[in-house]
């Protein structure tokens, strides 16, 4: 605890309970032990997680695998704000405005070879990378399975405009063995933003607003480039 610069680190769950609950970035000794120590009482094995800390904003990639191979990814914006040295997943936000045809193909040929790599046979997966000002990816977590904190539930169904029911009809033909050819086709630039669904222009001008959303409208603006009003 005395050795660490501890403003560039996190604090978090290994086997986290809850999202984002008790995600830390402490500044001090004193501060990360009080965080290891909730990070740890989150943690369904009691492990906790350090990792450096990457300025830069979050995308996932939640892919959709069969035999092996990804066939085919939805790319969105995981909304993270920090506040008083805490992180807090405020929303979701689809299309992202930090993508482009070079990242999107070193962030697919990366899941490809992790897919391979643990043999991930059928079903889905979500990769969490953080994206640094330089535009490269930095992968810190990998959830098996459909997404719980309203991905599947509200925020892609409303954005594709599909039935919930279909990822979980996916989910059990591809278990099963049996390939779907579905496209996955954008149809409604969506902001899920506190747990209400808002246009991504509303969204965003809520992020632009909201007291506890100044730190990650500033990160965002900085990796985009443009100066903080």
């Amino acid at each position: 605890f005395i050795d660490h610069d501890w403003g560039n680190y996190v604090i978090k769950p290994d086997v986290s309970m809850i999202g984002k609950k008790n995600v830390f970035k402490p500044e001090n000794s004193s501060e990360a032990k009080l965080f290891f120590e909730l990070a740890k009482s989150e943690s369904f094995n009691n492990n906790v997680n350090l990792q450096e800390y990457i300025y830069g904003i979050d995308l996932v990639l939640f892919v959709m695998c069969f035999k092996g191979k990804p066939i085919n990814t939805i790319i969105f914006e995981e909304l993270v704000s920090l506040n008083n040295n805490k992180f807090e997943g405020i929303g979701l936000l689809i299309p992202t405005d930090f993508i482009n045809l070079e990242l999107i193909n070193k962030l697919k040929s990366t899941i490809k070879k992790l897919i391979a790599h643990w043999k991930v046979e059928a079903g889905f997966i979500s990769f969490s990378f953080k994206i640094d000002n330089n535009s490269r990816p930095w992968l810190y977590e990998v959830n098996p399975g459909l997404c719980g904190d309203m991905i599947i539930s509200t925020f892609l169904p409303r954005a594709l405009n599909i039935c919930v029911n279909d990822f979980y009809k996916l989910d059990i033909s591809l278990s099963a063995g049996i390939e779907k050819n579905i496209e996955f086709n954008l149809q409604e630039a969506i902001c899920l933003f506190n747990k209400e669904i808002l246009s991504k222009e509303e969204g965003l001008q809520m992020i632009k607003n909201s007291f506890n959303t100044y730190e990650l409208n500033e990160r965002r603006n900085k990796i985009l480039g443009y100066s903080v009003n």
